[in-house]
Parts: C-alpha cells; structure tokens; sequence
C-alpha cells in the first residue's frame, strides 16, 4: 500500500508544531509533498502568495523549482539549499518515513545576500507585475546569514526524525489495522486467531508510541530513587557518633557529591522543557558564597588528583546573600568548572568573582572560570553552544554530549545575562557569564535548621504511628531506620493494597506513600484510602520522584495533603510530620563536636595511656610538620583507643599542631614525675 504524509501524520497538528516554530523564528516554511501538494505554510513571503504563484509563468516556475529539490531528496541528501527560478532561495530536508521519501520541509523564501533589483524590475515587466508592487514586496524578503539558516535546518532535521517515528508507528497500526480487516474476511476460525495476534501487533504499536510520552517521568524515577538510598543512608552514617573526622568528613564528601549529581539529573532531565521554551526561573534567596565553596570543594577533588591548582579570587567582593535561580546558577558553573578541569592537564583553574556595577539593592556579577589547558581554535568558537556539537578537543576526549555550554548559554540568557569565551590553542581558555542579581537579606532558617538536627522526640509526646508505602527496598528501609531511631511506631507496606488493610487494622496517624508502586500505585491506593470514612482526616503525604509541576498538582489534586521530593533530606522528613502533627524533638547541635558521646578535650592523663612508643613517633612526626605520618600515627592510636585517636585526627585535620605539642610535653613530664615518685 502506498501512503502518502497526510496518510499518516495529522496535517492539522503539523501545521501547529510549524505555527511555533514560525512564532520562535520568523522564518517562512513550508511542507510539501511529493505531488508538489501545500500541506503547511507559514509566514510566506507577498512576493510568492500575491506574485509568482499567482501568475501561469512564474507558478509554473515554482513548481519546476520543487520537482528539482524533490529529484535532489531521492538522491538521499540530508538537505538541499538551492534558487529557484523565480529568485528566491529556499532550503529543504526530507521527511522519511520507513525508508521512503513522503515529503520535504523548506525554510525558504530569502536572499543569501542583497538581490539583484535590475532583476526582478525585468520579471515585474515580463510578467505584467506592478513594478512599485513587486520591488516592495522583494525589500520585505529577509536576508539571512548562512549561519543562521544551518542552525534553523539542524533543528528541522530533529523534527524530521521525530516526524519519520511518529509515522511509522501510524504506519505500523494502520498496517495492523488493515491486516486484522482482511483476517476478518476470511474464514471465522483464522478471524479469531489472527485477530488476537493482530490486537497484540497494535497494542505493542500504541505502547512504543505512549514509551515516548513517559520516557522522561521513567528516567527521573530510575535516577532518583537510587539516589534517594545513597543520600538517605549516608545522612544515617553522619548520625553516628562513633566516627571519626576523616570518616565524616568522607560522608560530607558523599552527600555534596551526591547533591550536585542530583542536580545535574534535574537538568538533563529539563532538557527537553528547553527545547519547548517551557523554563521557568526558580528564584530564592540563598547564600552565594556557600554556593561558590561548595563548587570549589566538590572540584578540588579533581584537581587534586590531577596535581592541578584551584584557585577563587573575589569572593568577598560579591554579596553574600541574592536572590535568583540557584539551581541553575549551580549547573553553570558544574558545566564550565568540568569542562575546565577535564581539558586541564598542567598549571591549573581559577574562579575570579567580581561585581561590575552595585546599587542598593542590585548588583552586576562577573564570574569567570580561567584555565591553562588545551584551548579551542578560534574557527570552533562557534560551535561550542550548539546542541550536540563538540570542538575537536571535545571529540578527542570522548565524552560528553555537546549539551553543557548550550544549557548553560540558555540558562543565563533565561536570567537575563550572557556568556562569552576567549580562548587559544596551548593557551587555555576564559569562560565568562555576567548576571545580574537582586541583594537579599539571610534567608530565615527553619526551626530545626536553627536549633540542631534531631535526636529523638519529646519524652512527652506519645509517639505518633507512622506507616511506610514503599516498594524500594533501600529506601523503605532507611525511612523506618530514621523514625524508629527517633522514637516513631512505624510499619511498612510494599503496594498500594497492603497499604489500605495496614491503614483499617492499625489506623496510623500519618502515611509516607511512595506514587509509583506495583500491583497499586500511591495514587490510586489514597483515593480508596479517602473512601474510608475514619480516614478522611489521616495525613498522607506524597513521595515522588517526578521533577514535573503538572504530576505534583496531580497528586495534591488525588487527595494528598503534601509530598516530599526524593531523594529527600532527614530534616525534609521530620519538618514535614511536625508541620502536620505538632510534633517536637530533642534537639542537639549539628557540630560534631557537640554530640553527646564524642568527646573533644585531650589531656595528658588520656595520653599517657598510650605506648611511649607510638607517643615518640607522633611527636616526631609533629615537630617535622609531616601529616601523612601523623594521620598514620593516629589510625594506630585510633585502632587501640578510639577515643583519644578520633581527638588527635580532629587536631591534625584542623592543622592545630601547636595543642598536640602542648599535650604530648605535658604527658613527657607527667610521666617523668611518675617515674621519680
């Protein structure tokens, strides 16, 4: 069976999808089949509508101009840019679909330079045009750069390929369609055989065609749900007071690692709201230089190993506290730091900070990331903020997408700034994005944030009952840990069934209730939960995955009284039951030091009981300032007294030598008076 386009693909629905892309670009396009047949036309030019397709000749003309781009599409070309013989230039890509050529799209109707108006005064006189008319109409054609018309034909070739998959899963049910009717004609007894396997052949079209649609929401529960683990377990490992500075400071590493791979998910997973002009700023206020050591600890890790230096020049020059995007403010600098320390192999980076211009409650920033790496050729300037492109030292690295610096131009564009690059082969490169912010105040800590995080609750407050709807067994795990931890009486479901007979048999006070579940997913499973007449006032609260706003309204529409993204921070879950159930805690200080149970004062009494031996070669090691040898010395002191050695790695890690000195003369001369009495 032969098809054409309108066969499979809603000509109304294309004409749309065109009508945004004209608003975005102004560029005139056009789609027309293979019989030369109009299907959509957008923002076409007077001199064509009111002149060259209007007159025999010149129509004539046009349709010649469209046979010769359709004979160049069946050779296979990837696009065609060609004048046709009316003047005028046009581009065109094929749209293919199953390897058969339906249609073309043009970009068309401009001049790739000022056009010949002797020209077309002698096609205004041939063809009996106005000539007053006809040149006021050739001044309306735009005059494009070339740059601009290959960046407009890349993104026509994206639609083209969604095009192609979208009508050959139309081709394929329609195939499946015609198929079941000729099974229908034949004999009864192969109509209900074929007709079965005909319905599996549709129903796997339609769900390959629907795998699109929820691609997205997939890769965010997939990448978040693990996350959520990683975070979750390592926040229980901070509460544990046995551990060492050296271990928490590991799992501080973890947490802020795995916060900006958080992020950085979030952002790929934006990519496509990009593409459909759908970012929306997310403002806040928040703490700037918090945000800038932040990326400088996270990155020195890097550095370090590559034996390259990290430098932040400025940061008390810029304000603290603004108020703007965050999130992504911090995928900037991720993508620019990374790429700066990837193609860095000696010297190293710089972060210089500075404010172009302040007022009272505004201000100008200016931060550039510097590098003394590879560099790009000033011909591949070009190239590096468009999509799925990559200079050649971005090839030769073999990895990364040609995404990053296209975000990031995007994102800073979005906030109202701009980036720019100099840059030269063997000289390194200068990143610079200028941003301009609102001053802001200290944004107000939360209540738990103020006091500490929590220890357990109140010896006074009965202990509300507290059930956990949760098929992932790592986090359903880490979330009954923290709250029996904190004193909650807490059970746990794996699906939306078991949650609804938890809820009639022991009538919890609240729910965490995870959405995405088998056998019954959180949605459904609150909506029957609602139904339950002693439960229309029980909280429930969400726990999503989703990063998108229209699935969050949808769980509050369901019957949610809240919900908590994951992966989620311990003092997200305890400020959420206290925000519903007046709940309060113990609290204690988020210093380690303050815990109760670790202790922090070193004295000669406690370092007597160590061996002379293991004193004498830590005091060697202090004096000759040698802190592998005294991280070393510690680990040993550690393994045989934990808590004089957790004490001794806090001094060295904080460089307090001149304390361990103190205390080691002090147990030198204890133990000499010993010995004489």
């Amino acid at each position: 069976m032969d098809y054409q386009l309108s066969d499979l693909i809603n000509i109304d629905e294309l004409q749309g999808l065109m009508d945004h892309l004209y608003s975005v670009s102004r560029f005139a396009t056009g789609v027309i089949d293979n019989n030369s047949v109009i299907l959509t036309g957008n923002g076409w030019v007077d001199l064509c509508t009111k002149f060259h397709r209007v007159h025999p000749v010149t129509l004539k003309r046009c349709l010649e101009s469209d046979i010769q781009v359709l004979g160049h599409m069946q050779e296979a070309n990837p696009s065609y840019m060609y004048k046709c013989h009316n003047g005028l230039v046009d581009v065109a890509t094929p749209i293919i679909i199953d390897g058969k050529h339906l249609a073309n799209i043009f970009i068309g109707q401009f001049f790739l330079e000022p056009p010949d108006l002797e020209f077309f005064r002698g096609m205004a006189r041939e063809f009996g045009f106005s000539e007053e008319e006809y040149l006021k109409a050739v001044e309306d054609v735009p005059i494009l750069t070339t740059d601009q018309v290959n960046q407009n034909l890349a993104f026509l070739r994206k639609v083209t390929e969604m095009l192609g998959e979208m009508g050959l899963t139309q081709k394929r049910i329609q195939e499946a369609e015609r198929l079941l009717k000729e099974a229908h004609d034949s004999l009864e007894q192969k109509v209900i055989a074929r007709t079965a396997e005909l319905a599996v052949a549709k129903e796997r079209a339609e769900a390959a065609n629907r795998a699109k649609s929820e691609f997205l929401a997939n890769m965010s529960h997939e990448l978040r749900t693990p996350m959520n683990a990683i975070l979750g377990f390592s926040q229980l490992m901070q509460r544990d007071s046995s551990l060492n500075p050296e271990q928490r400071e590991y799992i501080q590493i973890i947490n802020r690692s795995g916060t900006h791979l958080l992020a950085l998910i979030n952002e790929v997973l934006e990519i496509s709201k990009i593409e459909a002009r759908r970012v929306t700023l997310e403002e806040t206020s928040f703490d700037l230089h918090e945000l800038i050591r932040d990326m400088e600890n996270m990155f020195r890790v890097r550095t370090n190993s590559k034996g390259l230096y990290l430098q932040v020049i400025g940061l008390d020059t810029i304000p603290r506290y603004v108020y703007a995007d965050e999130s992504k403010i911090r995928q900037v600098l991720i993508n620019l730091l990374g790429n700066a320390v990837k193609f860095t192999e000696h010297g190293g980076v710089r972060v210089r900070l500075e404010v172009n211009k302040r007022e009272d409650t505004a201000a100008l920033l200016n931060i550039s990331i510097e590098d003394t790496g590879i560099g790009i050729a000033d011909d591949e300037h070009d190239l590096l903020f468009r999509y799925f492109e990559q200079t050649t030292s971005g090839k030769m690295s073999k990895s990364g997408t040609g995404l990053g610096l296209a975000i990031s131009r995007e994102y800073i564009r979005l906030m109202g700034g701009d980036i720019s690059v100099v840059s030269h082969p063997d000289k390194g490169s200068i990143f610079s994005f200028s941003l301009p912010v609102m001053i802001a105040q200290a944004p107000a800590p939360s209540d738990l944030e103020k006091q500490g995080i929590v220890l357990r609750l109140k010896s006074d407050v009965l202990p509300p009952k507290v059930l956990i709807v949760e098929d992932n067994e790592e986090n359903r795990t880490f979330l009954e840990t923290l709250l029996k931890q904190t004193g909650f009486t807490v059970r746990t479901a794996t699906n939306g069934r078991q949650a609804i007979c938890e809820t009639e048999k022991w009538h919890p006070d609240f729910i965490w209730m995870d959405i995405r579940m088998p056998e019954m997913d959180g949605l459904e499973a609150t909506r029957q939960i609602r139904l339950l007449p002693e439960c229309k006032d029980l909280v429930i609260v969400a726990l999503t995955a989703s990063v998108f706003e229209e699935d969050r309204k949808k769980i509050l529409d369901t019957g949610f009284d809240d919900f908590v993204s994951k992966p989620f921070l311990e003092e997200e879950i305890f400020e959420m039951i206290a925000t519903h159930l007046g709940v309060e805690y113990d609290l204690f200080p988020e210093s380690p030091d303050k815990i109760p149970g670790v202790k922090t004062e070193l004295n000669a009494e406690m370092l007597l009981e160590i061996p002379s031996s293991l004193r004498s070669a830590l005091s060697n090691a202090v004096i000759r300032l040698d802190r592998v040898e005294i991280a070393m010395v510690a680990r040993q002191i550690r393994d045989e007294f934990p808590d004089v050695g957790r004490i001794i790695m806090g001094l060295a890690d904080t460089l307090d030598f001149d304390r361990l000195i103190h205390w080691l003369d002090a147990t030198e001369k204890l133990e000499r008076y010993n010995e004489s009495v």
